[in-house]
């Protein structure tokens, strides 16, 4: 119930998504699409884990495989939609490479975090230390490379590239504090409330990047017209 529930809402910021996209993002469609797929990608993967598709058992609980092959997806576009949004008319100070580190530091964050919890002794360890740091340099490229280059730009663009960059700053360590607490490592709470934890951040988090973007206006802005003064010629 719990999935179709993460499913049912995935698709309807698909729909969303889909909708107000074609109306206010017409200038710049590549950060409509990958908005878009964020929810296409995590609808299917709810589907999959209420279907039990990719559902493994270890240690007397089930780790549901489909959600990490939707986040290896969703953190890489993330990625992109705030490398796209950092750049500049003039492309800003960030390049091509860093998009690149900052992807494979995401989609190395998502697979050290399976690993930690799939692999068994010392591996897991190793796992989860490789997972932080992932994550770390993941935070610093998107925050502190990416936010420096926002600079050059307009205030609106700069207020939205500072929410956006909190809402990664605060809940993306958030789902590795829950996987940290969960049942493959403190054991602080049951499968059941850290699937739903999960689920309602996966909600939270996609619902608050698309409508961040959704009500910002892409339009460019107008330079106030300045007053010329007429001079007066005097007649002798």
């Amino acid at each position: 119930m719990l999935f179709w529930f993460g499913s049912f809402f995935m698709m309807v910021f698909t729909g969303l998504f889909l909708y107000y996209g074609s109306r206010h993002l017409q200038n710049v469609r590549y950060i409509h699409y990958a908005l878009t797929f964020m929810p296409l990608i995590m609808a299917g993967a709810y589907l999959a884990m209420s279907n039990g598709v990719w559902a493994i058992k270890t240690d007397g609980y089930w780790f549901y495989l489909a959600r990490y092959v939707g986040w290896v997806f969703v953190l890489p576009l993330m990625a992109f939609i705030l490398f796209a949004l950092s750049r500049d008319a003039k492309g800003g100070i960030v390049t091509t490479k860093e998009l690149v580190y900052a992807v494979a530091t995401g989609m190395m964050t998502v697979v050290f975090g399976a690993l930690s919890i799939l692999s068994y002794s010392d591996g897991r360890i190793w796992a989860l230390c490789m997972g932080a740091i992932s994550l770390i340099l993941f935070l610093y490229i998107v925050m502190l490379r990416y936010g420096a280059s926002v600079k050059g730009q307009s205030q609106s663009m700069i207020s939205l590239y500072t929410r956006l960059s909190m809402v990664v700053g605060v809940l993306f360590p958030g789902y590795f504090a829950l996987t940290v607490l969960g049942e493959a490592w403190v054991g602080m709470y049951s499968v059941v409330t850290e699937n739903f934890a999960l689920t309602l951040l996966d909600i939270t988090t996609i619902g608050l990047v698309g409508y961040l973007v959704y009500t910002h206006s892409f339009e460019p802005e107008k330079k106030p017209k300045q007053k010329t003064k007429s001079k007066k010629i005097k007649s002798l």
